[in-house]
């Protein structure tokens, strides 16, 4: 780092040289140390997922995102100290204030289309795995050429609840579960309703 280069935030420092609000700007800088992610749009799916897993299957998505952008930010916080203390600056980050810059986050990664981008392909690739894995039950290892991954998803959802229906509960829990899983992610994302019971 430049020795008179100033960082994010330096402009509105109390007296005693302490930043309580630091900018989403401020965490990127962290790229110096391989810590901001290099690929921000994989990462945050990754950890999206990591966090639509650890929910329950009956929960729903929302504040979803918001959740995934917190627990980024709330990792690099120690990395974010040292690299100001490196200029006699202390920054202290409230509950609050790390919410605060988590929606600026989640904003960010909502308005990103190669965020969007990397779930379609993230979502292809899922299918194809499913498709291999399950290739014993014709419902789970077929799909048409022209239908899209979720449409796929939301297809085998159906019969693998139909499953479960009628009695094969150990025989498709986990999958069922994945299923539920990718829906949520997609529905915190697009503002779709996947996972919502249909009506006819």
């Amino acid at each position: 780092m430049i020795a008179d280069e100033r960082l994010p935030g330096e402009e509105s420092l109390s007296p005693m040289r302490m930043l309580t609000r630091p900018p989403l700007d401020a965490f990127k800088r962290l790229e110096v140390g391989s810590v901001w992610p290099r690929n921000l749009d994989r990462f945050f799916l990754t950890i999206l997922f990591c966090n639509s897993s650890a929910r329950r299957i009956n929960a729903g998505s929302s504040g979803l995102i918001a959740e995934t952008a917190r627990d980024i930010l709330a990792d690099m916080i120690p990395d974010l100290k040292r690299l100001y203390l490196q200029r006699d600056i202390f920054v202290s980050i409230t509950d609050a204030e790390l919410d605060r810059l988590a929606g600026e986050l989640a904003d960010e990664m909502m308005k990103r289309p190669t965020f969007r981008t990397e779930i379609f392909a993230a979502f292809r690739g899922i299918r194809e795995d499913v498709a291999n894995e399950y290739a014993y039950d014709e419902h789970l290892s077929t799909y048409g050429e022209m239908e899209s991954a979720i449409a796929t998803i939301n297809r085998w959802t159906d019969y693998v609840e139909l499953k479960v229906k009628l009695g094969f509960v150990k025989e498709y829990f986990f999958i069922r579960r994945f299923l539920v899983c990718c829906l949520r992610l997609y529905d915190a994302v697009f503002g779709t309703s996947n996972l919502q019971p249909r009506r006819g």
